[in-house]
C-alpha cells in the first residue's frame, strides 16, 4: 500500500525544485488534508494505489510505482496543487460561475501546471549534465581530444533543451503540430489505420508537443507518466516512442527496444497501454469505447520491425498470463512464464497490417514480401473447412482481410496479390464469388 512515508518523500522531492509548493503541501499532509489510504481487505490483488488530497481519491498506478518511486505521487500532488490554486481563484469570484467550465478549467489548471513543472525539471536536470566536469583521469589529454569525446552527446543534449524549451514556449494543440509535421511529404514515420472497424487511426511517433502531454497526463496510463514521457525525449529515445491517435486524441501508446545478444537481434515492446475512450481535457467531448487499439499499436510495431529493424529475428513482448490467450489468437507463441515472441501475424492483427500497407502510398522497401506472405496465409485459412467455431471465427477474419486488399484505394501490390491467389484457388473458396466482385468494385 501507499504509505505516508512515501508521500512525505515525494513532497521533499518537490520543495527540492520549489520551496514554495513543498511548503503548502507538506502543511496539508501535517494536517492530514492529504493521507495514505488503507486497503479494504476485499481489495482485488495487484489493484492501484490511492491517497486522499482534502477528502478526494487521487489514484497511482502500481506498475509506475514500483518502476518510477516517488514520480508518479509528486505528479499527482503537483496536479492537485494546481486544481487547489485555480478554485481559490474562482472562490474570488461572487457571481456569474458556469460550474461545468469551471470544473473543465480546474481540471486543465491542475494538469497544465504539472506538464508545466515536470518540463522545468527535465530541462534543469539537462542543464546539470551540459555542466559535468570532465574527469580527472582524462586530464593527460589534449583538450580538443577531450572535447571531442563529449560533444556529439553535448550537441544531443543541447537540443533537446531547445525541444523542451519550444514545447512551453509554443503550446500547439495535437492537431496543428501533426499538420506541421505532416507538411506536403507525410511524417517520417506514420501509418494510417482502423480501429473500431472503421474508424480512421494514424500510428506515428509520440508527438511532443503541450497537448500530447496534457492528454497522456490525463490518461494516467500505466508505464507512460510525463517524467517517462520526457526522459525519453533527454536521453534521445523519443524515436522509440509512439501512439495511437484517433479525431486528434491519443488513445493508446507503445514503447519499442531494440535486444542484441551475440547473434540474436529482436525487436521488444517493452511497454504498451491503452485507453478506452475518455473526455478531452477542458471539452464537452463525449466519452466514447474503442476497440482494437492494442491490435492496431501491435501492427504499428510490426510495420516498423518489418522497415526499420530488418535484422531482427522477432517481435518480442512480455505480458501476465492473463492475456495470453489474447496474444495466442493474433500469433504469438509463448516463451517462458510471461514472455512472447511473433513471427506469422493471425487474426486481428493480420487485417490490422494488411489495413496499413494498403492505405501506404509507397510500401516501404522490402516489405512486400512479408505482406505477401500475410494475404497467402489468410487463403490458406479460406481453403480449409470446418464446423469448429473457432475455425468459422478465422475464416471471417480471413475474408475480412481480404477484403482490406480489394478495397478501393489500396495499394496496388495487395490487391495483385489477392487476386492472384483468388484465381489460383477459386474452386475451393466458396466465397470466391463475392470476393471477384469486390475486386471488380475496387478497380
Amino acid at each position: 500500500m501507499l504509505k505516508k512515508e512515501h508521500i512525505r518523500q515525494a513532497i521533499e522531492a518537490i520543495s527540492n525544485r520549489d520551496p514554495e509548493i513543498g511548503y503548502t503541501l507538506d502543511e496539508m499532509l501535517s494536517a492530514d488534508r492529504i493521507a495514505s489510504v488503507e486497503l479494504h481487505p476485499d481489495s482485488p490483488p495487484g489493484g492501484d494505489f490511492h491517497f486522499l488530497f482534502d477528502g478526494i481519491p487521487v489514484t497511482i498506478r502500481r506498475i509506475i510505482f514500483f518502476n518510477a518511486g516517488s514520480a508518479p505521487i509528486e505528479e499527482r500532488l503537483l496536479i492537485k496543487y494546481g486544481e487547489m490554486a485555480k478554485k481559490q481563484q474562482f472562490s474570488m469570484q461572487t457571481k456569474g460561475i458556469d460550474f461545468h467550465a469551471a470544473a473543465r478549467d480546474i481540471r486543465a489548471s491542475g494538469i497544465n501546471f504539472m506538464v508545466l513543472h515536470e518540463i522545468d525539471h527535465a530541462v534543469a536536470q539537462l542543464k546539470k549534465r551540459l555542466k559535468i566536469p570532465i574527469p580527472d583521469s582524462h586530464a593527460y589529454m589534449p583538450e580538443a581530444r577531450i572535447m571531442g569525446i563529449h560533444s556529439d552527446e553535448q550537441d544531443m543534449r543541447r537540443q533537446m533543451l531547445h525541444r523542451l524549451a519550444s514545447i512551453k514556449k509554443n503550446p500547439q494543440d495535437l492537431s496543428a503540430y501533426l499538420a506541421v509535421e505532416k507538411g506536403d511529404a507525410g511524417p517520417e514515420l506514420c501509418f494510417h489505420g482502423a480501429v473500431n472497424h472503421e474508424t480512421p487511426a494514424l500510428f506515428v511517433r509520440f508527438p511532443y508537443c503541450m497537448d500530447a502531454l496534457v492528454q497522456a497526463a490525463d490518461m494516467n496510463l500505466e508505464f507512460f507518466h510525463i517524467r517517462f514521457l520526457l526522459s525519453c525525449l533527454a536521453r534521445g529515445l523519443g524515436d522509440r516512442l509512439f501512439v495511437c491517435v484517433v479525431d486528434n486524441r491519443i488513445e493508446g501508446m507503445v514503447y519499442i527496444t531494440f535486444k542484441k545478444s551475440y547473434f540474436y537481434r529482436a525487436l521488444e515492446v517493452q511497454y504498451i497501454a491503452t485507453v478506452r475512450g475518455g473526455k478531452a481535457v477542458g471539452t464537452d467531448s463525449t466519452s466514447r469505447v474503442l476497440k482494437g487499439v492494442g491490435t492496431f499499436l501491435i501492427a504499428g510495431a510490426w510495420m516498423v520491425w518489418k522497415t526499420y529493424y530488418r535484422e531482427a529475428k522477432d517481435l518480442l513482448l512480455n505480458s501476465e498470463v492473463g492475456a495470453r490467450s489474447f496474444y495466442e489468437t493474433i500469433g504469438f507463441k509463448s516463451r517462458g512464464f510471461s514472455g512472447y515472441f511473433l513471427k506469422h501475424p493471425q487474426g486481428k492483427l493480420a487485417k490490422a497490417i494488411l489495413d496499413m500497407a494498403a492505405q501506404c502510398t509507397d510500401l516501404p522497401r522490402g516489405i512486400g514480401d512479408d505482406i505477401r506472405l500475410i494475404i497467402k496465409q489468410q487463403f490458406r485459412i479460406l481453403r480449409k473447412r470446418s464446423r469448429r467455431r473457432q475455425r468459422n471465427l478465422q475464416r471471417q477474419l480471413a475474408l475480412e482481410s481480404i477484403h482490406v486488399c480489394f478495397q478501393a484505394g489500396a495499394h496496388a501490390a495487395l490487391a495483385e496479390t489477392a487476386l492472384r491467389e483468388l484465381n489460383r484457388y477459386q474452386k475451393t473458396i466458396p466465397e470466391s464469388a463475392d470476393l471477384f466482385r469486390l475486386a471488380d468494385e475496387g478497380k
